[in-house]
């Protein structure tokens, strides 16, 4: 960050009200901080910090809400350090974590819309589990409905599979239909909420030169090319095929007309052994392709929490926007932000620099 930053930062430090609950959501006690240190990353969960002053007791898997004007944002505590200065430093995770686990998943179980399915998938495991000591009081709602979908869970011969809720479905169902997984707590309901959805706000426009913007940095994945033709052939008759061609505006058919070019092409099968039309399959493997690498760039824009212009807290997750810096237009979406003082970076696209992120395999 710059210098003028770091002054920004130093000068107008602000106090954030924090929030404390038991594990079934009863209210424990409430605080103020100046120190908090937020990480939110929708394609990998992160630990965030906060120091706070108190006296209450509180405990590793407690509940926090953190509160101010225009940010608010929960978590689940991790560990509790007591400093020498009479602070305690709280190590906070995403709720998001507890979706990071293996589950049983059936080609029954493909059914409907996709969002029925996270639904049906996160109920069995925490909701209506036959081990009642692991459920826990959520709540879900379906914002949106997704009615074709795949997500290529099994190989040909399979009707059952063990994978991992986070990499094998929420990941895939947010980077091919642009699902998001939204957690909040309803304290006077006593549950932790969830809604499933497309976040269906109309594309923000970012002009990311203004004098607002107090730190930019735009990474644009250039080595790799983006499909813009797809045949898919019935693999059980490869007389049975559909091509479609991606358009300038980002819409895909099978139209040949408006195409972008040159050409870059992709021959696909699906399977029609299972429940479910030929075309229906097409339709949804192409989409999952053309939509891959639709936001294969890494933008982040730092600006202070309380901006007006832009209000950073105010973009939600999985919210579209197109980026404009130096007379060029970038398509993205956000996927990630973080909060340190009053400064609040918003991070945009599916790429990621750290290593670690591409060793797990949730960085394109």
């Amino acid at each position: 960050m710059t210098s003028s930053l770091q002054w920004r930062h130093n000068s107008n430090m602000k106090a954030y009200n924090v929030e404390f609950f038991d594990e079934e959501l009863n209210y424990i006690t409430n605080t103020c901080s100046e120190d908090i240190n937020y990480k939110e990353d929708y394609l990998d969960p992160e630990r965030s910090k906060i120091t706070v002053f108190t006296d209450t007791d509180i405990k590793t898997d407690y509940f926090l809400r953190v509160k101010a004007a225009g940010v608010e944002f929960v978590g689940r505590i991790s560990s509790i350090e007591q400093q020498d200065d009479g602070t305690t430093e709280i190590t906070f995770r995403s709720l998001t974590e507890m979706l990071d686990t293996d589950v049983l998943v059936t080609t029954s179980d493909l059914t409907g819309n996709l969002e029925t399915f996270i639904n049906k998938v996160i109920s069995d495991l925490y909701v209506d589990n036959s081990d009642d000591e692991m459920n826990i009081p959520l709540a879900i709602t379906e914002k949106t409905s997704t009615s074709t979908w795949t997500l290529d869970l099994f190989d040909t011969d399979e009707t059952s599979k063990i994978v991992n809720l986070f990499d094998d479905i929420i990941i895939p169902a947010f980077g091919t239909y642009g699902i998001i997984l939204t957690f909040g707590l309803d304290i006077s309901n006593s549950q932790i909420t969830l809604s499933i959805g497309k976040n269906t706000a109309i594309t923000k426009y970012i002009e990311a030169d203004l004098p607002n913007v107090l730190d930019k940095s735009i990474i644009i994945q250039k080595a790799k090319k983006r499909i813009n033709k797809i045949t898919v052939y019935n693999d059980e008759d490869f007389s049975e095929n559909v091509t479609y061609y991606l358009h300038s505006d980002g819409s895909f058919d099978t139209t040949d007309s408006d195409r972008i070019t040159p050409v870059v092409y992709d021959l696909l099968t699906v399977s029609t052994s299972s429940s479910g039309s030929f075309s229906d399959k097409a339709l949804a493997k192409a989409q999952k392709t053309f939509n891959k690498n639709k936001y294969d760039n890494l933008i982040e824009l730092s600006l202070m929490n309380d901006d007006e212009l832009l209000s950073p807290w105010a973009v939600g997750m999985g919210q579209i926007v197109n980026v404009i810096s130096d007379g060029v237009s970038y398509g993205s979406i956000l996927t990630g932000r973080e909060m340190k003082d009053n400064v609040t970076t918003l991070i945009f696209g599916t790429i990621r620099q750290e290593l670690t992120k591409y060793l797990k395999g949730r960085a394109n």
